[in-house]
């Protein structure tokens, strides 16, 4: 019986992993090691033409609000309250007043491009989130800002990071992380004993189908040479001594070193340049204002909507479709992702094709696991395409229609397996986060589902302390897979594989356990974020998550208890039982006995003790599971809405709902077994399936089911997409 079925399966899916063909190995070229951290980290940042216009108006503009203030431009703060009162009635103006004033500060200004059309009958997102809400079609669109849930608090009021009340700087934070950890490592004593690795990875696929943040870049021009860089923020060295002191951009926001910490010696850099600036997008919703903080841009679309695959722009889509934009499949690489041609990945093989892969999203190459699901999530899509190529649709029908089930099946599996490992059932159950669909969907168009900036600049950054030292693949074990710092931009896994390479990979991270969100990172984050192999000195994640915060003029932790209505702090006192005594006396000690209400949203964070069925503390609950809230109840195509043109059948939903990402994983791969619900370790009451494909959700039900729906009635299906 089983043979028959797995039979079945091959020959109706026919799964690329069995038969595919691996590249020739091109000629090995020894690259050298200049790429230097700061790089690295700038790299995963770049900001697009239309980003750099973005922040180029808005530092003038930024800066020009200043002039009218009379703050000088290094102000760290202000000091009467008739500046704030002025700001607020500087936002009054109307726009034509505001261009005027603006041009009397010799600042021109685009002019808003006209009202966006949108189409209420059009079946299919479009790629850059425009038009999902009709009422506010740029709500959750692409180089949008992103949405204040608290006032920022910046140190001048308006645009400086943020410092103490009182205007002293606030505590290094590499002295934050180095004083508050100093005296605990990260462990196998530290790891989640019933989640794995996978719900980690996971949550790094989501943050990159949701979230990315420009940095900036500047022209500069040496005779008839004209080249756009990144800025460099800190000295440059030799044998000798300083070779290179500034001048440094306005942006630069490095953290400097006067002391030695057991690790970076005294006078060490972090380099980081703070996000570019939006106050005003001609190509937005928004008319020109004055006298508003300054805020910052996501470039992706805010919408859980499989972006993180197919792009967030409409050239990133075609640039990943076969037939040059107009097919239904999306380019394979033997397999795996197409390969890029303007960056080269890390190898240590001497016969390998240095080239990364070339999919939705620019950080796909970041480590092996995000690679591995990148290249999970393209197979599926072009499985869907093969399932329903008999139908007599065009390839871009049958593109959008496999974009849109690859979609629902994202959003099912983190709504209905991440999300509950992350928040716990009874909250996700309580907030009406995943339920059966027979409890129903209602789309809220007052709902803003743009993402919010504390998100995406300290909450859900959780997950960095969730990363292991090493990312374990099956045919090692954990103690002889590399390092992380040797992971980064690697292709190892992928050169010369026997088989498919998906497998060691997916199955060592389904065997190993996650490690607990606190205050306590593996050294591969907090010193080799990104290190060259000749000296491996790198960045240090966790005290740029904390300057990160501070750039985003983020406020206070206790703030944000405030905020989310949980017990009043009035001094360190009121946080004992939130925060184990042991951290508590560090934070304190470091932040000062008063600074209780200075104490920075990640580290507090971090900090807490989980709640009742999650691994979260509860600010971090509270401030993740409103966005999701808002992700899904505010996404007019969220797949379980059935009041619109292209709306799934309850019926098609309640299949998709049987779907798990286990079955994903084994249906586009050569996985032999893996538990049940890949997000939680093997147990009794979740074993590992003894045949992966032909067991479970991966069986042909769902997909039989699909082609079943789709051959009743083709003129109903592409008239009401699926109805």
């Amino acid at each position: 019986m089983y043979l028959l079925v797995f039979l079945g399966y091959a020959l109706l899916a026919c799964v690329p992993m069995s038969c595919s063909v691996i590249r020739e190995p091109s000629e090995f070229i020894e690259i050298p090691d200049k790429t230097t951290p700061a790089e690295y980290l700038a790299m995963l940042h770049n900001p697009s033409e239309q980003e750099l216009l973005i922040n180029r108006i808005s530092e003038q503009v930024l800066k020009a609000t200043k002039d009218l203030l009379s703050l000088s431009p290094r102000s760290s703060r202000v000091d009467n309250v008739s500046i704030s009162a002025r700001l607020l009635r500087m936002q009054e103006l109307h726009p034509r007043e505001v261009i005027k004033l603006l041009e009397s500060q010799g600042v021109s200004v685009p002019p808003l491009q006209p009202p966006m059309s949108c189409d209420f009958a059009h079946f299919y997102r479009t790629a850059d989130g425009r038009c999902n809400n009709l009422k506010n079609p740029c709500w959750g669109k692409t180089d949008e800002p992103y949405r204040r849930w608290l006032p920022p608090v910046y140190g001048d009021g308006l645009t400086s990071p943020r410092i103490r009340v009182d205007g002293r700087p606030l505590p290094s934070p590499r002295q934050v992380y180095q004083w508050v950890s100093s005296q605990w490592q990260q462990t196998t004593n530290s790891t989640l004993p019933h989640l794995t690795s996978l719900v980690t990875m996971w949550g790094q696929t989501l943050a990159h189908d949701l979230i990315l943040t420009p940095t900036i870049k500047v022209t500069t021009r040496e005779g008839n040479k004209t080249e756009v860089k990144t800025p460099e923020c800190c000295p440059r060295f030799n044998a000798t001594g300083v070779t290179w002191d500034g001048p440094y951009h306005e942006d630069c926001f490095p953290i400097r070193m006067n002391y030695e910490d057991g690790f970076y010696r005294r006078g060490h850099c972090l380099d980081m340049l703070r996000s570019a600036a939006y106050v005003y997008n001609p190509d937005s919703c928004t008319p020109i204002s004055i006298g508003r903080p300054r805020e910052q841009m996501n470039q992706l679309t805010s919408f859980l909507d499989a972006s993180v695959v197919y792009g967030s722009t409409e050239d990133q889509m075609r640039r990943l479709r076969e037939n040059h934009g107009r097919g239904a499949k999306l380019m394979v690489d033997a397999w795996n992702c197409p390969l890029r041609k303007d960056r080269e990945c890390k190898v240590s093989h001497r016969v390998c094709d240095k080239r990364c892969f070339h999919a939705g999203e620019g950080r796909a190459n970041e480590n092996p696991v995000l690679a591995s699901l990148h290249i999970i999530w393209m197979r599926e899509h072009n499985r869907i395409v093969d399932l329903l190529s008999h139908k007599p649709w065009s390839q871009d029908t049958l593109f959008h229609v496999a974009r849109k089930i690859v979609g629902a099946l994202l959003q099912h599996i983190t709504y209905g397996e991440y999300l509950p490992a992350i928040l716990g059932h009874n909250l996700v159950r309580h907030m009406n986060l995943f339920s059966p669909s027979e409890h129903g969907y209602r789309y809220d168009d007052t709902v803003d589902p743009s993402i919010y900036n504390v998100f995406s600049a300290a909450a859900f950054r959780y997950g960095h302390s969730m990363v292991d030292s090493r990312l374990m693949r099956k045919s090692m074990g954990y103690s002889a897979s590399p390092l992380l710092s040797q992971d980064f931009f690697s292709v190892d896994d992928f050169c010369e594989p026997k088989g498919d390479p998906l497998v060691n990979i997916l199955e060592g991270q389904a065997d190993q356990r996650a490690q607990s969100v606190d205050c306590l990172f593996s050294t591969q984050l907090t010193q080799h974020l990104f290190a060259p192999i000749r000296n491996g000195i790198g960045q240090d994640l966790f005290s740029i998550n904390i300057q990160r915060g501070r750039d985003h003029g983020i406020p206070p932790y206790t703030k944000w208890r405030d905020a989310c209505q949980l017990k009043p702090v009035h001094d360190y006192s009121d946080l004992r039982g939130e925060i184990p005594d042991h951290i508590l006396e560090r934070i304190k000690a470091i932040y000062g006995t008063h600074g209780v209400h200075e104490v920075d949203l990640y580290v507090g964070g971090v900090s807490e003790l989980p709640v009742n069925g999650g691994i979260l503390g509860r600010t971090l609950t509270c401030i993740v599971s409103n966005q999701f809230s808002a992700l899904k109840f505010g996404d007019r195509f969220w797949y379980e809405n059935l009041q619109h043109p292209g709306a799934l059948s309850a019926g098609q939903i309640a299949q998709i709902q049987k779907t798990t990402l286990a079955g994903v994983l084994c249906r586009n791969s050569d996985i032999r077994q893996i538990q049940r619900h890949a997000f939680f370790v093997e147990a009794p009451n979740n074993p590992k399936w003894l045949f992966c494909k032909t067991i479970g959700p991966s069986s042909l039900t769902f997909i039989l089911y699909l082609i079943h729906i789709l051959s009743n009635n083709i003129d109903a299906a592409l008239s009401h997409f699926f109805k």
